[in-house]
């Protein structure tokens, strides 16, 4: 699963496993939820 996240206080699109496990994050979204390169829903 694909998510995004601010938890270390950054917006950043994050990837895990079906059971939660093994999350990582892929790259910073370098702005808020909305701002950037890429928008996600």
């Amino acid at each position: 699963m694909a998510f995004v996240t601010d938890r270390t206080g950054h917006w950043s699109v994050c990837i895990m496993g079906t059971q939660g496990t093994n999350q990582r994050k892929l790259f910073d979204r370098n702005g808020g939820y909305w701002d950037g390169e890429y928008d996600w829903l």
